[in-house]
């Protein structure tokens, strides 16, 4: 029998199934795409490297020992259709052996085949040929040979899942099946031994830097913990998915998924110590508004740059989440003007002061703060006596405001807001220039008496008024404008 035919015959009676099994089993294709039902698992391509031959095999007597391998797994592998081998953790789907490695594969089979001694040689096979001339094809060497295998990421050079070998005396046609079928019986079951190398990150922890957030600001977000399903720390070049719902999530190292990059981006666990980016929406629904961190782990899997693109990352399952109270944003400004009419023997003042006081109003299922800051600037002018006043505006008395307060809803879903108004003399020097006709002096303005200084109601619309009139000549008015009533 020609070695081509052996090896035929071998293969048969080794693999025991039919072809049409085969073709069902020995296929793959490309990487998972993002599961689109719930319990559906993720699946690993795997392929067997054409072994060479050591150089003391003429190239008559070169056997294929990669599709013997091959013929080996399938002994240990389910022969049934695709379909109904969908049981998880993994789906292992075996190529067809290839000259070199393919972005579409997971896992390789390396194998190394040395003829360790050689003791004697058998006289090569005869046959007549066509021309009835008889050829002798070269001598075998007999002698003991080492077949050994690796197991091996393709996607992370130089990491070796598991290897095996074995020995036989004779010659390369004489492979012996039995032992290479328990050789390939150390590599199994090999959808678990995959699943036990690749540590799949199966929980984590999600830490906030505050559990409130104000609309628009952003805090980090750590991620911890990330452990298999043994508790093991996952893969270094194990990957992960963060999504959020209505804020926007960011990270040094990650990368943005391209349909959604604001809310959704991809990251190596090995990179997880690096804190998350986290922005809240600058619009909520008040008085109560929530938005959701959660991250997930992928099929995917390996560094970039023998991988898959990580901005085209999967998710996979949901390890983690929190949730984040927003706090809702309301801003707006207060309008201040003031007009002030000092009238009296020998005393003739007018002024106008006037400021705007931006403000942010927080609110989240029963907490309230509103708070703002701004200045009061005016002029004043007019005459004491023989004397008259002379201040451009911005160069009298300045006032810095704060305000303090809470938002409130009353028994007829009304919305108001109940503010503080605290006021301070600013400004260096808070003085006027008097000019008499004995020359010119300056004169040091008093903080005039503020009678609305402390505590006032707005109903929060836009538009809203509140007004105050001290004895004696001053006219406060305050009116409230919202930029998102």
């Amino acid at each position: 029998m020609g070695i081509k035919q052996f090896t035929i015959a071998c293969l048969l009676s080794l693999l025991s199934v039919s072809c049409h099994q085969i073709g069902q089993v020995a296929t793959a294709g490309n990487k998972i795409s993002e599961p689109e039902v719930a319990g559906e698992c993720c699946q690993r391509n795997v392929a067997t490297l054409k072994i060479p031959m050591p150089p003391e095999v003429a190239e008559e007597h070169q056997q294929d020992i990669a599709l013997m391998w091959d013929g080996a797994l399938l002994q240990h592998l389910p022969s049934v259709s695709k379909d109904e081998m969908r049981d998880c953790p993994l789906v292992v789907e075996l190529a067809e052996p290839i000259e070199r490695l393919s972005w579409t594969l997971d896992y390789v089979f390396e194998g190394t085949l040395s003829l360790d001694q050689v003791d004697s040689y058998d006289p090569g096979e005869c046959e007549e040929n066509e021309a009835g001339m008889v050829v002798c094809a070269p001598d075998l060497a007999v002698g003991q040979w080492t077949l050994q295998m690796r197991l091996v990421n393709a996607n992370i050079p130089g990491d070796v899942v598991r290897q095996g070998e074995m020995t036989w005396y004779g010659t390369i046609d004489k492979v012996i099946l039995p032992e290479l079928i328990e050789l390939a019986g150390q590599f199994m079951p090999l959808d678990e031994v995959l699943y036990d190398y690749e540590r799949l990150p199966r929980d984590s922890q999600i830490t906030a830097e505050k559990d409130q957030v104000a609309c628009g600001e952003t805090i980090a977000v750590d991620l911890s913990g990330v452990i298999d399903h043994l508790g093991r720390s996952g893969q270094s070049w194990q990957r992960l998915v963060v999504e959020v719902e209505r804020g926007k999530i960011s990270h040094s190292a990650g990368a943005p998924w391209p349909d959604n990059p604001e809310k959704r981006l991809a990251l190596l666990v090995q990179d997880a110590q690096i804190p998350l980016q986290y922005t809240a929406s600058e619009s909520c629904e008040c008085p109560q508004d929530s938005d959701t961190i959660r991250v997930y782990n992928s099929c995917e899997f390996g560094i970039e740059e023998t991988g898959v693109p990580l901005s085209s990352t999967f998710k996979f399952e949901e390890i983690a989440q929190t949730e984040l109270d927003i706090l809702c944003c309301t801003k707006g400004y207060i309008d201040y003007d003031e007009q002030v009419r000092l009238v009296g023997p020998e005393l003739a003042i007018s002024g106008q002061f006037t400021g705007i006081i931006p403000f942010t109003v927080l609110a989240n299922n029963g907490f309230s703060q509103v708070h703002g800051v701004g200045d009061i600037q005016g002029a004043l002018s007019g005459s004491i006596a023989d004397c008259y006043l002379e201040t451009s505006f911005g160069m009298g008395p300045t006032r810095s405001v704060q305000i303090d307060g809470d938002r409130r809803t009353d028994s007829d879903q009304k919305v108001y807001l109940d503010l503080h108004w605290l006021e301070s003399s600013t400004g260096n020097p808070s003085e006027v220039k008097l000019v008499c006709p004995d020359g010119a002096y300056y004169m040091q303005v008093p903080h005039l008496p503020s009678e609305h200084a402390g505590d006032m109601t707005f109903l929060c619309e836009e538009g809203q008024t509140v007004e105050a009139i001290v004895p004696g000549g001053v006219h406060f008015r305050f009116t409230l404008h919202l930029d998102n009533p």
